[in-house]
């Protein structure tokens, strides 16, 4: 299934200057807003997983200011790629 801002998001490709005057293909809008959902879902996961990193990276300063929280950071970055 896909999103309502997805299909708005894909429906602009036909609405270019350079696009306006083809017939949309309402099977490939709905394969490319597929992809991009799935795209905006991986991202949101990446975003949650690096914001707790930081929250975890914040707690660990407070608690321990003399610790590096670098390694930390840098660990969670390195899952990323």
């Amino acid at each position: 299934m896909v999103t309502e801002a997805s299909l708005q998001r894909v429906a602009q490709a036909w609405c270019t200057e350079s696009t306006a005057s083809r017939v949309m293909d309402p099977e490939l809008a709905f394969a490319f807003a597929e992809i991009l959902d799935a795209e905006l879902a991986q991202s949101q996961a990446r975003v949650a997983k690096l914001e707790e990193a930081i929250t975890k990276a914040i707690v660990l300063k407070r608690f321990h200011p003399d610790r590096s929280v670098v390694p930390m950071l840098e660990a969670a970055l390195v899952e990323e790629s």
